[in-house]
């Protein structure tokens, strides 16, 4: 029996791509190597692991992959066979690239070499190993700038990019968007050019940002995450596994949560779910496992729910998109300076080490100066 108190959310029914991603800083609070003999090569390891187990038939796992920097060290340590079974998986439409740069470039402080060379760099790879990519569609992914560049729809445009995913914009202007259904949209940036404007979307979410949303806490405590490898600051109530006592709440709960968040973009439109957070998947096969129940359950009552999820890739949720042909709202500009708050704005990072930064520009004319010699 359902619950008295659940009440589905709009007439429209709701088709839903869940994607599962791990956003892996190439050096933050560690170093690189750090974080990838500690932590990234276990979770690119466990998630193509996973990828090879389905609890269900008709509920398909399927993983979204961002940086190149951390992908290649890992490749390349593979033995042939388990090369062919991640080009497999690729080909398989299980593991997808999404970004393909090197690293997911800030666009405040970088100047422009550095971009072009790192999406270079993770393209040409991409180019060697996964030459079936070249000819697909391609979404950027910048989930974690703090702003955007005018340039940034250029840029991915003028490189064959399709459309772009990203996160951190003004918080106001952000609110506003959803409140209008408007976080979709075509982006012209500088110079104003229709020709190079581009598809982007903002997932529009200040609390979780690119994590895997949850409702907000309720008084006094209780479940409400669906992070099964978060760390719950000693709430061990925050993201409970699933089980058969409880699966109806928690389904409920991630129904409401996916209805809300349609309401932010036109109506009758895919929406994008988020399945990740920072260095997730981990314990690939415990997020799956949860997961997948919940998949499965929530469609087996799909008429009641007015709702139907999937894994998905980004280039699928982004095909289904293109589907329905809808028109676009169109932005011109920038998203800087980014603030988070009211009155907190990210504006300190255009002056603050600028030795590091005279650093890295001289480094930058050395390769030039090295590419054209070699050249």
């Amino acid at each position: 029996l359902f619950s008295l108190a659940f009440v589905c959310c709009g007439s429209e029914f709701l088709e839903v791509y869940i994607i599962p991603h791990s956003h892996c800083d190439v050096g933050w609070k560690k170093t690189v190597d750090e974080y990838y003999e500690q932590q990234v090569h276990w979770i690119l390891h466990n998630a193509t692991d996973a990828l090879t187990r389905n609890t269900y038939p008709d509920v398909v796992r399927k993983f979204n992959w961002d940086v190149q920097a951390f992908f290649q060290r890992w490749y390349n340590t593979l033995s042939d066979t388990k090369k062919n079974e991640v080009k497999q998986q690729v080909k398989d439409g299980l593991l997808d690239f999404v970004g393909f740069g090197w690293v997911q470039s800030d666009e405040a402080v970088a100047d422009l070499f550095a971009r072009v060379l790192q999406m270079t760099e993770g393209h040409n790879y991409i180019a060697q190993e996964f030459p079936q990519f070249i000819d697909t569609a391609r979404v950027a992914w910048q989930i974690d700038p703090f702003g955007a560049s005018s340039i940034t729809p250029v840029l991915f445009s003028l490189a064959g990019y399709d459309a772009l995913v990203h996160e951190r914009i003004p918080r106001a202007q952000q609110g506003e968007w959803k409140a209008q259904h408007k976080l979709q949209y075509e982006w012209t940036g500088n110079p104003p050019d229709l020709t190079t404007a581009l598809w982007s979307h903002n997932l529009g979410d200040p609390t979780n940002d690119y994590c895997t949303p949850g409702d907000p806490p309720p008084p006094g405590g209780g479940p409400y995450g669906f992070d099964w490898e978060a760390d719950d600051d000693g709430d061990p109530n925050k993201d409970p596994i699933i089980t058969p006592e409880n699966i109806q709440a928690r389904a409920e709960v991630l129904v409401q949560i996916m209805h809300t968040r349609s309401k932010w973009i036109q109506e009758g439109v895919p929406l994008l779910f988020p399945f990740g957070c920072d260095f997730r998947f981990q314990k690939a096969e415990a997020q799956f496992t949860n997961m997948d129940q919940l998949i499965y359950y929530i469609n087996s009552n799909s008429s009641t729910y007015n709702i139907h999820l999937q894994y998905g890739l980004v280039s699928e949720w982004y095909a289904a998109v293109q589907q329905t042909d809808k028109t676009w709202p169109p932005y011109q500009g920038d998203f800087l300076p980014y603030n988070n708050k009211q009155n907190d704005f990210w504006s300190g990072f255009y002056t603050s080490r600028p030795d590091i930064k005279r650093s890295s520009r001289y480094s930058e004319s050395l390769l030039r100066y090295a590419d054209l010699l070699h050249g």
